[in-house]
């Protein structure tokens, strides 16, 4: 077995024997294996979601499902483990599904359903893995860019937070006036905060008025500098009230 651990289970199905779960001295696995006793061959295959210990297993109509189990370590301050805690999970296991490029797709969906390369994670090249732009973007694993705005999947999820399934090219997710796609290409802010330099003013409004959104020292309220004026005008008035009084004496 490739994996040495305790507390594991085994099942048999389809004349091949699948090992799973267990704990060594550290931690809980959710190590799936698979023994073919014929050619006396090892294989790993897709792990269980939740690793655990002391878990039962059965094979039912080509499934094999994992019930219960330890899946965490109780210990004393000094880190020796004193105990576990049960699990009530129960996982369902399809020994058919091969995902030979790990991109949450099995190699038959690959080929049946979605065109996508069983050898390839991402078939289309646009930084997103198939089975994201699947399960979790609504996009074509097959075409780089699905809504046809100018801008790669990829480009869109991880770099201008803009929808890869809808035309929005114009799309500003801060509100500060600019688009992402502007923010990004033209003026390195941040598509996702409204004032990139934390200045009190947003990065259109700087834009607008010349100063830099990524400069702090670029917009300054000073807040004294209105009293410091008052200030100063009403020292030079009763100064020259004076000048003009000690005048008035002389010429008397």
């Amino acid at each position: 077995m490739p994996t040495a651990r305790t507390g594991l289970t085994a099942v048999v199905m389809g004349g091949r024997i699948y090992t799973l779960g267990g704990n060594n001295e550290n931690d809980f696995l959710g190590q799936n294996e698979e023994y073919d006793p014929i050619n006396d061959m090892w294989f790993s295959r897709m792990p269980m979601p939740t690793p655990r210990s002391g878990l039962a297993a059965a094979a039912v109509r080509g499934r094999i499902y994992t019930v219960g189990g330890w899946d965490k370590f109780i210990r004393l301050p000094d880190g020796s483990v004193v105990g576990f805690i049960s699990s009530n999970i129960i996982e369902e296991y399809n020994p058919h599904f091969y995902d030979t490029d790990g991109d949450g797709i099995a190699d038959d969906d690959e080929l049946g359903n979605y065109g996508t390369d069983p050898l390839d994670n991402d078939t289309d090249r646009d930084g997103l893995v198939d089975g994201d732009e699947v399960n979790k973007h609504d996009t074509d694993p097959t075409i780089t860019d699905t809504d046809g705005d100018g801008l790669t999947d990829g480009q869109e999820i991880t770099t201008y937070h803009t929808n890869p399934s809808l035309v929005d090219p114009n799309a500003d997710t801060d509100g500060d006036g600019l688009p992402n796609v502007a923010e990004v290409d033209l003026h390195n802010t941040d598509p996702q905060e409204s004032d990139t330099d934390k200045d009190g003013l947003n990065d259109g409004a700087e834009l607008e008025m010349g100063t830099d959104p990524l400069d702090p020292s670029s917009y300054l309220i000073e807040t004294t500098s209105v009293p410091e004026y008052t200030f100063s005008l009403g020292y030079l008035i009763i100064l020259a009230l004076i000048r003009l009084i000690i005048r008035r004496i002389k010429v008397r």
